[in-house]
């Protein structure tokens, strides 16, 4: 995808919050995101998505571009995009079926709601949880199966006494995320672990043993200091004859921090002063910001799908524009001189700033 920034002055880079470094920097978050991630339109259809969205699908892109969600045969995923489109966020997790590859996989869907011209589009994140969906499953069958995968499982699990907090059991995996000795943990509650005050931490633990809530948000305390952003699983199984809290616990410190900067990204498109479009690799017209409304004329609905030669003013050769055209498809960053036509008919000087983006 091809990102190209417009600029009318010097001084207006300087001032600028956002450079073409910095939208090279939120693109590559985009595609190198441990999730997948979507952009729709106000109808609920994919405009875009990134690698991992198409491997967690097991689809192409060109099969999932211009998919309708609204039309999906899962409800849950109906209901949740319908949400989103309301204004509000939209959330699943469980099984899914997909429709261009006929997989079954768990996942978990947030759908979030954002305004463009006036428009309510979205952004789309996607967790393939499946390994921790169906592992949950498998340990709720029987202890031993549970002892099995507790020891061996890759995912950092504990197990709590419901009544004292007391950390019963931690797997290897827990061992080495948090730091401490199997010993040194056995002497925990988890509320030493656990930022939240102990009479909270008891709090949520009722909630799980209810069976009121059975994930959480927490930020958890490792042996060398440091607070780590963690989303933990918790349902009640019986071992050794009595009930425990069984906890799947996922750091997902990096996975928020991606999520803020592509949050990022996105405002600080919006709220440029400089025209910037999106185009894919043959040059059609995919996203233009505010900036790009205001000074050229077009909505983002009459340019979509066309190239940048909506743009021409007929003042300058088509070597000109064919020279920087092809210096840029190359992956080369380049930068050229042009006198562009509006909307309207007037004529607007301008560099252009150009990045690649694969």
């Amino acid at each position: 995808m091809n990102s190209v920034s417009d600029f009318n002055s010097d001084s207006e880079i300087k001032k600028n919050g956002l450079s073409v470094h910095d939208n090279h920097t939120y693109k590559y978050i985009f595609e190198k995101a441990p999730i997948g991630i979507i952009y729709y339109n106000e109808q609920g259809v994919i405009t875009t998505c990134n690698d991992r969205f198409v491997e967690i699908v097991g689809s192409t892109r060109e099969q999932l571009i211009g998919k309708d969600l609204t039309q999906l045969p899962d409800k849950n995923i109906r209901e949740a995009i319908y949400e989103a489109l309301g204004g509000v966020v939209g959330v699943y997790e469980g099984e899914y079926m997909t429709v261009t590859s006929h997989r079954l996989i768990a996942i978990r869907v947030e759908f979030h709601p954002l305004h463009e011209d006036g428009k309510k589009t979205g952004i789309g994140m996607i967790q393939d949880i499946s390994q921790r969906y169906y592992a949950n499953i498998k340990l709720k069958e029987s202890e031993e199966r549970y002892r099995t995968i507790f020891t061996r499982s890759h995912n950092v699990m504990l197990l709590i006494d419901m009544e004292t907090g007391l950390i019963k059991d931690a797997n290897p995996a827990a061992l080495r995320f948090y730091g401490w000795t199997k010993r040194q943990i056995l002497r925990k509650k988890i509320s030493e672990i656990n930022i939240l005050s102990a009479r909270q931490v008891a709090e949520e633990m009722e909630k799980a043993r209810k069976e009121e809530k059975n994930s959480f948000h927490f930020k958890h305390r490792l042996a060398d200091g440091q607070i780590r952003d963690v989303e933990v699983y918790s349902g009640l199984v019986r071992f050794d004859g009595n009930m425990f809290l069984y906890s799947i616990v996922h750091d997902i410190t990096d996975r928020l921090t991606y999520e803020r900067e592509l949050k990022k990204f996105k405002l600080g498109i919006e709220r440029s002063s400089n025209v910037v479009f999106i185009t894919d690799r043959e040059g059609n017209i995919e996203y233009v910001n505010p900036s790009f409304t205001k000074v050229y004329g077009y909505s983002l609905d009459e340019v979509k799908g066309s190239t940048p030669r909506i743009l021409k003013s007929g003042k300058q050769s088509d070597d000109h524009y064919q020279k920087f055209w092809k210096t840029i498809t190359s992956g080369k960053e380049m930068t050229g001189e042009f006198v562009n036509k509006t909307k309207q008919g007037g004529t607007i000087e301008c560099q252009l700033f150009k990045q690649s983006y694969y």
